[in-house]
C-alpha cells in the first residue's frame, strides 16, 4: 500500500498546526517540513502529528546562496562555496535534531 505525504513548502508562511490539521484532513499519512529544526518545537509537532495521526516524513532544510540564486550561483563559478555551504548546513542541521529527538 502507498503512503502519501505532501511538502509544506506549499503553504510557506503558514502556521504548521494548520497545515498538519489540513493534510490530516485530506487523507495525507505524512507531512514533509520545511525550514530549520530550530524553527519548530519539536514537542508540539509531536503533538500535532500525534493528535491528527500523521507522521513527519522530512524535515528540508532551506539552503540558498548569498546570491538567491543556487543556478546562477553556480554558472558564477561559486559552487564550491555553495555546497560547503550546503554541506556545513546539513551537518548542523543533523546535530540539532539528534539533540532535540534525544
Amino acid at each position: 500500500m502507498f503512503k502519501y505525504s505532501y511538502d509544506s513548502l506549499v503553504y510557506f508562511g503558514e502556521p504548521v498546526d494548520r497545515s498538519i490539521a489540513r493534510l490530516a484532513r485530506f487523507g495525507y499519512d505524512a507531512i514533509e517540513l520545511v525550514g530549520e529544526s530550530d524553527k519548530y518545537d519539536t514537542k508540539e509537532v509531536t503533538r500535532l502529528v500525534g493528535d491528527h495521526v500523521i507522521k513527519v516524513s522530512s524535515i528540508a532544510f532551506e539552503l540558498l546562496p548569498a546570491s538567491g540564486d543556487p543556478f546562477g550561483a553556480l554558472e558564477k563559478g561559486e559552487g564550491k562555496e555553495f555546497f560547503d555551504q550546503y554541506t556545513e548546513q546539513a551537518s548542523r542541521t543533523i546535530k540539532k535534531l539528534e539533540q532535540q529527538l534525544s
